[in-house]
């Protein structure tokens, strides 16, 4: 099986190289890694996603695929607009200014990582001031439906071991 992520701009025309390529490779899987812009990909010939806040976002997403499928497109708008709406008050806004140290700050807060240190020397912002105003977005109901977008996601093995870490203290 080969899987790739595709990230860019999505182009119709893709949609003749996907089923090019499935033709001499049956076991080939094209996912949808743009997560502001998931329908369309869906809608020609996409297999899934593969999302960078999948950890916050894959039960809206996964309602998404669902009204995609159904073909169901003014219901999956819907649910592409609450996805992007959450997804841009954790990254930082309409320029997603911080997106990884908002997704950070958020996993702190959900109980899942204990620090904004990377690996990869990612320059994550620090900043008292983005900081706080993380703080202001992460209010308690925000982290209420976090953590039900989590609790209601698919069961693999990922999830239930969010689910142990997150409600393990409860």
């Amino acid at each position: 099986m080969v899987m790739v992520k595709d990230s860019s701009a999505f182009c119709p025309d893709r949609a003749a190289m996907i089923a090019g390529i499935r033709h001499s490779k049956p076991g080939f899987r094209m996912l949808c890694g743009d997560e502001f812009r998931c329908i369309e990909p869906l809608k020609h010939g996409y297999d899934g996603l593969f999302l960078g806040g999948a950890v916050f976002n894959s039960k809206i997403a996964q309602d998404l695929m669902a009204c995609v499928e159904a073909g169901d497109l003014d219901k999956a708008n819907k649910v592409q607009l609450r996805m992007n709406e959450l997804m841009l008050r954790i990254y930082g806004g309409e320029k997603i200014t911080c997106w990884l140290t908002g997704l950070k700050y958020l996993l702190i807060h959900m109980g899942i990582i204990t620090t904004l240190k990377s690996h990869l020397e990612y320059p994550v912002t620090e900043s008292v001031a983005y900081l706080l105003s993380i703080e202001a977005i992460l209010t308690p109901a925000v982290m209420g439906e976090m953590r039900a977008l989590i609790a209601d996601g698919d069961a693999t093995a990922a999830t239930r071991w969010m689910r142990q870490i997150l409600f393990s203290k409860s």
